[in-house]
């Protein structure tokens, strides 16, 4: 668990808070002074120049976005969509592949029962893991195999390669009537050959989507959207097992 202090800035910009992320076992310097470990315990702490500051406990979110990239990572605008989309819950099992850098695994073994990621990937498996022990979390496990290897009664399998259609023969043959398998792919023509794919194997394709994330910026009477907004990352195809 980290610490959030927060203050206004001295000079006008575009956020007049500055905010900062901090490890509450050390004393912490910033352009504002020095604050002590000890006062991280009260609701607002005082840097040795006098400035005072807001403090709170940082929250799983603040956590989260905090961790490392190294593959590319599915964001939270997708993953909103996934869990919403495959009915993920705290009862749900659900494996994933591949790993990347964890931060879907990650944000679901907050939700759900239990997570399981496979990779073939061993250094982006490494992130991924490392993350995971950033964020404390018990109930996800890697598996440096492939997905097509699945051994696992999931709720719900999320695919994340390049070729989708190339381990959804062997996931469909695991999973029990109902459970729900998640492609994401960042181009059109992979979503096409994977939809035509699982009538093949079983798999029935209820939805396709594409999140779009507008960010607006709100200051008076001044409101306009933020440049730079999330645009496309991916197609999200969502299947069920008959």
């Amino acid at each position: 668990m980290k610490v959030l202090l927060c203050c206004e800035k001295k000079k006008r910009s575009k956020d007049p808070f500055q905010i900062y992320y901090v490890d509450p076992n050390c004393d912490f310097d910033c352009e504002f002074g020095r604050i002590s470990k000890d006062q991280f315990e009260n609701c607002v702490v005082k840097t040795n120049m006098g400035i005072e500051m807001s403090c709170f406990e940082s929250t799983f979110v603040d956590d989260f976005m905090r961790l490392k990239r190294g593959a590319q990572v599915i964001l939270p605008k997708d993953i909103g969509a996934i869990i919403t989309n495959a009915g993920i819950n705290r009862d749900s099992v659900v494996v994933e592949g591949g790993s990347g850098s964890g931060w879907l695994a990650c944000y679901l073994a907050s939700i759900c029962k239990k997570v399981i990621s496979y990779d073939i990937k061993e250094d982006h498996q490494k992130t991924a893991i490392n993350n995971a022990k950033r964020l404390g979390l018990k109930n996800l496990s890697f598996k440096l195999k492939s997905l097509g290897e699945i051994s696992e009664k999931a709720d719900v399998v999320i695919i994340d390669i390049p070729q989708p259609w190339d381990v959804m023969e062997n996931i469909s043959a695991k999973l029990k009537p109902g459970a729900v398998v998640v492609t994401y792919c960042p181009t059109i023509p992979q979503v096409m050959k994977s939809v035509e794919f699982s009538s093949n194997v079983n798999l029935f394709h209820f939805n396709t989507m594409e999140m779009i994330q507008r960010t607006w910026r709100v200051d008076g009477r001044a409101v306009r959207p933020i440049p730079d907004n999330i645009g496309h990352t991916a197609f999200l195809s969502f299947f069920r097992r008959i």
